[in-house]
């Protein structure tokens, strides 16, 4: 795999990349043979044997002495361009195989050649290398970071590499575009949907329209509409999944669809339209294996896709009053997990699916366990934004514990992170928390402005994030009450009483518990039992599963109490 050329890097790699490095005619393949075997014989070598093929390194006293030598020979600078145009070539070769190959293939093939990789880009932006080499490998090695979640990584060369185009005057668009495709991606991932994601991930799709690439604006366009949605913009984030869904129907881009289908129910689960939602994510899990030779998107989209839509499946079930079904698609997400990029996935798939549906179901212990997993991932990854995400997460299982000013601690920390992003996904929901835990304090007036915030950070009915108001409006209720005067309860009825009707409207039969649950409790304490009743049952008996969560068991208790 030829040399590297930092002082902390020992991998000479197979005999076959060696020979990539060398003058042409320099030596022979027989020849280089005998001499990693005389290197072998005195101990000066050791070998790796991956997927079925030796990889050599230098131990480290024969590498500084290698090094020395071609220093002082003049042939360092000469040999250090032919190692980093070697993976040039073979990176830029590669990049039609990400499309083409499973994924673990792919690994086996290019994974172990990370550290070349990261050498060549060293040397290529040292006083002495070539920037435009730099440049070119920096952008075809973008999949290999993204598969291996080196995503700060990744973010740092790409950043690092458009500066160079910038600096060097060099115009190459297309070399431009997928550098910003490369560091939009990674921006999301690390700093969450920036305005410099959204802004780097602009210029590239305006640059892949000129250019006419319909591919280039597939893979723009679902990157924009993940920024646009998780900063709350959900009529210009179904608007660019829309788009993005015909240009692959267009160009027959199967696993495009499939990826633009998610994103749209997303959007719709989002803005509670749950049926419609579940029927996009149904497609989705449904949707055929593709064959090797299809030309598409790489194949760990596919993983993705069907790991985030049995996740999303399984919050659109449990608010729909299929709390069993919801647990069962939750774990069965797990399950679809795969690939080398599996710790950002798993981030994905645990924040909307255990780690949503198990705080509010009172399976506290899961919550933890999937929760303390996104934060474990996140650190490993070098993934800030979904550290501050495990974060809310952790708050708001705090909060529904009752352990209100721990809870509350922890999620101001994370808004005053989330303040620093621009990170809006969510807000409306984590900000009902936040409420929750001043009112759990006593602090009332301050519980009553952060849930007013909180309604109206959820925006109107057709692009807000609708799916959570219900909730929002049933939490103000509950603050309200707690104020005590005859004005206070009859704005806490009112509350509920449009809090119910929302509910109702999506269909979110479990928003409707909890709802009923409030309504009947305050018509217990006005002596109301019997018209308690008439609201609380109804609801009750249209669930058929889970009777064992929390609510439901709540729910039996007062009915039981109220008879």
């Amino acid at each position: 795999m030829g040399y590297r050329w930092r002082s902390n890097s020992r991998q000479l790699g197979s005999i076959h990349s060696a020979l990539g490095i060398w003058p042409p005619g320099s030596t022979t393949g027989s020849a280089a043979i005998e001499g990693v075997a005389n290197l072998a014989e005195k101990s000066l070598i050791t070998t790796d044997i991956i997927s079925n093929i030796n990889h050599h390194r230098l131990l480290d006293t024969t590498r500084t002495y290698a090094l020395e030598k071609l220093d002082k020979s003049g042939e360092l600078q000469a040999v250090a361009q032919r190692h980093a145009n070697y993976y040039l070539d073979l990176f830029e070769r590669a990049e039609t195989e990400w499309e083409t190959r499973p994924t673990a293939e792919l690994l086996a093939d290019y994974a172990w050649r990370i550290d070349n990789v990261r050498a060549a880009l060293d040397w290529a932006f040292s006083p002495g290398g070539n920037a435009a080499i730099g440049v070119a490998l920096t952008a075809a090695a973008v999949p290999l970071w993204m598969h291996l979640s080196l995503v700060a990584e990744c973010r740092a060369r790409c950043d690092g590499a458009l500066l160079e185009l910038q600096t060097n005057h060099m115009p190459d668009a297309r070399l431009r575009m997928r550098l910003q495709i490369g560091l939009g991606n990674s921006l999301l991932h690390t700093r969450g949907p920036s305005e410099q994601a959204h802004t780097v991930l602009t210029e590239a799709l305006e640059t892949a329209e000129a250019l006419g690439d319909l591919r280039a604006q597939l893979r723009v366009l679902l990157d924009l509409a993940s920024v646009i949605g998780f900063r709350g913009e959900y009529a210009r984030a179904a608007a660019a999944s829309e788009r993005a869904g015909a240009i692959a129907q267009q160009i027959g881009d199967t696993t495009g669809v499939v990826f633009a289908d998610r994103r749209m129910g997303m959007i719709l689960l989002r803005i509670g339209r749950l049926a419609e939602a579940q029927r996009y994510f149904e497609r989705v899990i449904q949707s055929p294996p593709f064959h090797q030779n299809e030309d598409r998107l790489p194949v760990w989209r596919h993983s993705d896709d069907r790991a985030m839509a049995r996740a999303l499946l399984a919050r659109t079930l449990w608010l729909r009053g299929f709390p069993e079904r919801a647990h069962h698609e939750a774990q069965a997400s797990l399950g679809e997990v795969r690939g080398a990029d599996h710790q950002l996935t798993m981030c994905r798939v645990l924040l909307y699916g255990m780690g949503r549906i198990t705080p509010m179901t009172g399976d506290f212990a899961a919550a933890e366990t999937a929760i303390a997993s996104i934060i474990e991932s996140a650190t490993s990854a070098a993934a800030p934004f979904w550290t501050m995400v495990g974060q809310f997460l952790r708050g708001k299982l705090l909060v529904e514990r009752h352990q209100f000013a721990e809870g509350l601690a922890v999620l101001r920390e994370a808004f005053d992170t989330c303040n620093q992003t621009g990170w809006r996904l969510s807000y409306p929901e984590f900000m009902g928390s936040f409420a929750l835990a001043l009112a759990g304090l006593g602090r009332l007036d301050e519980a009553h402005d952060a849930v007013c915030e909180a309604i109206e950070a959820a925006g109107g009915r057709e692009d807000g994030e609708q799916w959570y108001a219900p909730e929002l409006l049933r939490i103000k209720g509950e603050v309200l009450l707690r104020q005590t005067s005859n004005q206070a309860v009859q704005a806490a009825a009112d509350c509920f009483a449009q809090a119910a009707e929302m509910a109702r409207e999506q269909a979110a039969l479990f928003w409707e518990l909890r709802i009923a649950i409030s309504l009947a409790r305050l018509l217990r304490g006005q002596g109301r039992s019997a018209d308690a009743v008439g609201i609380l049952q109804p609801v009750y008996d249209r669930f058929t599963e889970g009777f064992d969560t929390a609510d439901l068991r709540e729910a039996r208790s007062l009915l039981e109490e109220l008879a």
